[in-house]
């Protein structure tokens, strides 16, 4: 798609606003209409999430164990290594209810090391659907860990973060992993991740058999435009489990494992840094922000030229579109009427784009409807200036 000219202009969410030519143009958010989600989620939690204090983090795949030990962060400010971070399990907290009302399946706990407050929230997400289960419910089968860290003191620091986990599936202590998007075909073994090479998930595999992995899991190292670890470290149990040691060499297992890196970010007095990851059956799914969709105009709205509608979705569900409704009264000219939603790169986010035109002055309401079950709106009114 060519989105130069539309960022080149000016984008408009939703304002009123005078141009040079003899007229008005007032722009202003209608009402967003919720439906019923296509894909709603089973209640019914599939994953057990155990605390087991020191922020360390259990979970359970209903009767099989995909871990071992559990997951555990460590951080480094401004290079000292904090080696235990205190968060008694007896201390957990239920997690509030969401922005829009609805309960959530989790915890939190949160502790003061030195300047830093040490925030751990543990959340239970239903795994986003795909093609095996696009027209049925979705499953509360994965693990969120958001890990922040907030500067309580008065000076800068340096902070580092890490997470390692000791692996284990069915039983199997040196399950390997695969990364069918960057690693397709190959089972990895004492491999780094990072770059080009970082994958937006990859898998916990029971066999070292790429044709027949046994049961897999899911790493999902993308949460929307939650900040997620830039390096991912392949490994053996050894590698991660020196006391005094930060950074993970990639060995061939043996007792596998894995560790993953957050770089170093200097936070300001007052200043948080939020991280996460996440980790069962499928890819997370942010409930609170999949496949949100909001909508930036721009162009010229003088009635024979042209304007832009730009959609940018947060997180998009597996097979979203999006379908464009315009009123009489102003045109489509390009970009198809119903568009799939493309995969994100990078930031989490996807862009849709299509160009108008308005025919002739008066109001006029611009709707997109997404496949998720949610209706926009702009209402868009034209006028003449008098003289």
């Amino acid at each position: 798609m060519k989105f130069a000219a539309l960022l080149a202009g000016t984008l408009f969410a939703g304002s009123a606003f005078a141009q040079d030519s003899p007229y008005t143009v007032s722009i202003r958010d209608g009402k967003t209409v919720s439906q019923a989600a296509e894909l709603p989620i089973d209640p019914v939690p599939r994953l057990t999430m155990t605390h087991y204090g020191n922020a360390i983090v259990g979970l359970q795949l209903g009767n099989i164990t995909i871990m071992n030990g559990g997951a555990w962060p460590q951080f480094r400010v401004d290079g000292a290594l904090v080696q235990s971070v205190n968060l008694p399990n007896q201390n957990t907290q239920a997690l509030p209810l969401s922005p829009t009302g609805k309960p959530r399946h989790g915890w939190q706990v949160a502790s003061r090391q030195g300047d830093l407050q040490f925030t751990l929230v543990t959340e239970l997400v239903p795994s986003k659907p795909g093609p095996k289960n696009v027209a049925g419910k979705r499953l509360l089968d994965t693990a969120r860990m958001t890990y922040v860290l907030e500067n309580k003191g008065s000076r800068d620091v340096k902070v580092e973060f890490k997470v390692s986990m000791d692996m284990f599936l069915v039983n199997n202590d040196g399950a390997l992993f695969a990364s069918p998007t960057t690693h397709p075909d190959k089972i990895l073994n004492g491999v780094e991740l990072k770059g080009k090479d970082l994958p937006e998930y990859f898998l916990g595999v029971e066999n070292a058999n790429a044709k027949n992995p046994g049961m897999t899991t899911t790493f999902s190292l993308k949460n929307g435009l939650i900040e997620g670890p830039q390096r991912v470290v392949l490994t053996q149990l050894g590698a991660i489990s020196g006391v005094n040691g930060w950074d993970v060499l990639p060995q061939a297992a043996g007792d596998s494992a894995c560790a993953l890196f957050w770089e170093s970010k200097t936070l300001r007095p007052g200043e948080k840094r939020t991280m996460a990851w996440a980790y069962g059956a499928g890819l997370a799914s942010n409930p609170e922000n999949e496949g949100k969709v909001a909508i930036l105009l721009g162009g010229s709205f003088e009635p024979k030229k042209v304007f832009t509608i730009l959609a940018q979705v947060d997180d998009p569900v597996f097979a979203q579109t999006l379908t464009l409704d315009l009123p009489p009264g102003m045109t489509r000219l390009e970009g198809k009427e119903i568009q799939p939603v493309p995969a994100p790169v990078g930031s989490g986010s996807s862009m849709v784009f299509w160009k108008a035109r308005v025919d002739k002055f008066g109001a006029h309401e611009l709707k997109i409807r997404s496949s998720t079950g949610v209706t926009l709106s702009k209402h868009i009114t034209v006028s003449r200036n008098e003289p």
